[in-house]
C-alpha cells in the first residue's frame, strides 16, 4: 500500500477565517487466496460443498476468493474556524473518493421446474438444485461526504460549553460494497449489499 498525503503546515486565512486542507491519495495493490487470515471457518469452508461458478458445479473451495480491496482513493479534509463574539464556529468537510473493483458474490436465482405458466422450464437442471450460486461482480466507483458543524462558547473562566452535528453520507449516495458475514456472524459468503445512507448524529458535551 502505498499513500501520498499533501498538507499545509500553516492555515490560510481570509475573512477573519482560519482554513485547514489536507489530500491524501491511497494506493492498493493485494493479490492473495483468502480473505482474512484471522477468520473463522465457516460450515461451507469445512464441508467444501459443490456450488455453482458461472453456471458450472466446483466444489466451494475452487470458487476465486473474493475481494474486498479498491485499488485506490482519494481523500480531501477541509477545516474552517471563525469566532462571532465568544463562539467559536468550525465546520469540516470529508470528501471521499474509492475507485471500482471486481469481487466475487453469492447471488439468489430461484431454480424451478416449471414457469409459472405450468410449461417446461428449459434452464432447469437438477444438479442445481440447493446450491449457492457465486458469480463475478463489478462494484462500481464510491463517493461520499461527511459533515462536521460546531461551535463552542466559553461560559465561565475555562468553563467551555460546545455542539458538534455530524452529518455522514451527506448525499445519501447508494454505494454498492461487499456483505462478508450476516447479522448473526453464521455465513461469510460474500453478498453483494450496500453501505449506510445519511446519518445524522449530535455531540453536546461541556469541558471545565
Amino acid at each position: 500500500m502505498v499513500t501520498l498525503t499533501f498538507t499545509k503546515n500553516e492555515t490560510i486565512e481570509f475573512f477573519n477565517t482560519k482554513n485547514y486542507i489536507f489530500f491524501a491519495f491511497d494506493w492498493t495493490n493485494v493479490k492473495r487466496n483468502f480473505n482474512d487470515y484471522s477468520s473463522a471457518a465457516t460450515a461451507n469452508e469445512l464441508q467444501d460443498a459443490d456450488i455453482l461458478y458461472n453456471g458450472e458445479v466446483v466444489a466451494y473451495s475452487q470458487r476465486p476468493a473474493s475481494n474486498f480491496v479498491r485499488p485506490y482513493t482519494l481523500r480531501l479534509n477541509t477545516i474552517h474556524t471563525f469566532n462571532v463574539g465568544k463562539t467559536k464556529w468550525l465546520l469540516n468537510n470529508f470528501f471521499r473518493f474509492r475507485s471500482a473493483y471486481d469481487a466475487i458474490t453469492r447471488i439468489h436465482i430461484a431454480r424451478t421446474q416449471y414457469t409459472a405458466t405450468r410449461t417446461p422450464n428449459p434452464a432447469y437442471n437438477p444438479a442445481h438444485n440447493n446450491k449457492d450460486q457465486y458469480v463475478p461482480q463489478r462494484i462500481r466507483e464510491a463517493f461520499t461526504w461527511d459533515m462536521r458543524l460546531g461551535f463552542e462558547v466559553d461560559v465561565y473562566k475555562c468553563n467551555t460549553l460546545y455542539t458538534n452535528i455530524y452529518i455522514y453520507n451527506l448525499l445519501d449516495a447508494k454505494n454498492p460494497t461487499i456483505l462478508s458475514s450476516n447479522y448473526a456472524g453464521t455465513s461469510s459468503a460474500p453478498t453483494l449489499a450496500y453501505e449506510v445512507g445519511r446519518q445524522f448524529w449530535v455531540q453536546v458535551g461541556y469541558r471545565y
